[in-house]
């Protein structure tokens, strides 16, 4: 089996589909962000305020060349939201990984972000201090990462469900 990685927006559910698709197939799952804090010894957020975005990126991209250069097989990546945006991590993704773009509509995301509580931890969506910021800023963010997003992957488009 090839190397199969999720992409998208933070929220839209990468986590939670490669983990429960790795329990089904009895494979690995890697969580790209939990990755670096590991290596890292401290959070994404901390990475942010201590040595910067670049550094964070940096240590992104060292883990991800780490995962996917590794021979072990069946291994399923839920990449960072911003991972691709690195055109590096990009053909790296490309050539070696089944890449699935979970495009979640961005109400939904806001809705999971904003009702989870921990947009503080999110250094990029840090800044958004209500859920209206929160929308605005996932949507700027969201036009710059679709191309990268449609170049690396197989989109799988995500609606949102209603009770009954």
């Amino acid at each position: 089996m090839r190397i199969i990685t999720f992409a998208g927006m933070p929220g839209s559910g990468k986590s939670c589909a490669a983990r429960d698709l790795a329990a089904q197939l009895s494979c690995k799952w890697v969580d790209l962000d939990a990755e670096v804090e590991s290596r890292a010894g401290k959070s994404i957020a901390r990475i942010f305020a201590e040595d910067g975005e670049e550094a964070f990126r940096q240590l992104e991209k060292d883990a991800l060349k780490g995962l996917v250069g590794t021979t072990a097989p069946d291994l399923i990546i839920s990449l960072g939201g911003g991972t691709l945006q690195d055109p590096e991590n990009l053909e790296l993704v490309k050539e070696q990984t089944y890449c699935i773009w979970l495009n979640t509509p961005l109400e939904t995301i806001a809705e999971r972000l904003w009702a989870h509580g921990d947009i503080g931890a999110r250094p990029l969506l840090a800044s958004a201090k209500t859920k209206k910021e929160l929308q605005e800023l996932l949507q700027s963010i969201y036009e710059s990462r679709k191309p990268s997003y449609m170049a690396a992957s197989k989109e799988v488009r995500i609606r949102e469900t209603t009770s009954v």
